[in-house]
């Protein structure tokens, strides 16, 4: 069964993943699959979050499995209007997870592809927004430090109009 991504996910939707619903596939990356999930509260509240599921072979590598903590906890105390929210870091079902903010939107790689197919260059005004936009992003995460004034020392690595 194929999904919104197009791709045919490891798990069957919709699942019960702890205390998330998978319930759509949104792609594939090179380490994880991510779903559009429902997150629910031990009180009852619920909210949509992108959950990040690492695929099986890394879940099970300590040396992966280590940095991904490391990094998500980084990016847990991060909050600022231009970083998307980490909401939660486990292991279910013996697979890390990550879940996330899940922010309505438009993917920027597919609307590029589609602009050189059609042969129509981006608008000056948006690029500039969304360059400006994630420069302020990446700024404060740069810039973040912990509570004693050290900087975190976080470089975003894989900065692409897919992320």
């Amino acid at each position: 069964m194929s999904t919104a991504s197009g791709e045919t996910p490891e798990l069957e939707l919709p699942r019960r993943f702890g205390r998330y619903v998978l319930f759509d596939h949104i792609g594939r990356g090179g380490m994880a699959e991510i779903y559009l999930a429902r997150g629910t509260t031990q009180m009852g509240a619920s909210r949509l979050a992108v959950v990040k599921l690492v695929l099986s072979r890394f879940s099970e590598d300590a040396e992966f499995s280590q940095m991904l903590v490391s990094e998500a906890k980084l990016a847990a105390r991060l909050s600022h209007r231009n970083i998307v929210q980490t909401f939660d870091l486990g292991r279910e079902e013996n697979r890390l997870y990550i879940a996330m903010e899940y922010v309505e939107g438009f993917d920027l790689g597919g609307l590029l592809r589609r602009c050189t197919k059609n042969k129509i260059p981006l608008p000056l005004e948006l690029a500039l927004t969304i360059v400006t936009q994630t420069l302020r992003g990446l700024d404060y995460a740069h810039r973040r430090e912990d509570d004693d004034g050290k900087p975190l020392g976080i470089v975003h690595r894989d900065v692409s109009p897919s992320n």
